[in-house]
């Protein structure tokens, strides 16, 4: 089984069942002799969202995409995923620095005209998680100012609606 999407997820099965069935598109099921120690495989991404969890008869299993469990009993296992991060292309920004101090930096919003060095202050939204540009994220909270080294283009990193 699986859990957002509830269906229509392939899951690779190793070995195969008592019938010669291996993977399958969720729902599925499969038979197997008690203590036959089974694998699945989710995929790491369905669309936009990422796999988050194994739930084994409701409880959490492991978070890795391959789970291991041996069959002592009937189980339900499910894939869940969550929505994942997507980085919106409308909202880059540009970073400059500001002539009268070139030990901070002015962000301003790609594509408006804009006077030279204005700054931006942006609208927060419930999906924004936080604003990065190479391997450095800043919180939501702008306008702002840093030191800059060079110039760099921030992204609006968000959740994605369901």
């Amino acid at each position: 089984a699986s859990r957002d999407p509830d269906s229509g997820i392939t899951v690779m099965v190793s070995p195969a069942d008592q019938n010669g069935q291996a993977d399958g598109t969720t729902q599925f099921t499969r038979v197997y002799s008690e203590r036959t120690e089974v694998t699945l495989t989710a995929k790491q991404s369905v669309g936009a969202n990422q796999f988050k969890q194994w739930l084994k008869n409701g409880e959490p299993l492991g978070t890795e995409p391959t789970v291991t469990v041996t069959m002592d009993y009937d189980r339900t296992l499910r894939a869940v995923y969550e929505p994942g991060l997507v980085v919106d292309p409308t909202l880059k920004l540009l970073v400059s620095r500001v002539l009268s101090n070139k030990d901070q930096i002015t962000i301003q919003a790609v594509g408006k005209l804009r006077k030279p060095f204005e700054m931006v202050e942006l609208e927060l939204s419930y999906d924004l998680i936080h604003w990065e540009t190479q391997d450095l994220q800043l919180p939501i909270n702008l306008p702002l100012s840093f030191p800059l080294a060079q110039d760099m283009q921030f992204i609006r990193v968000k959740r994605i609606r369901d």
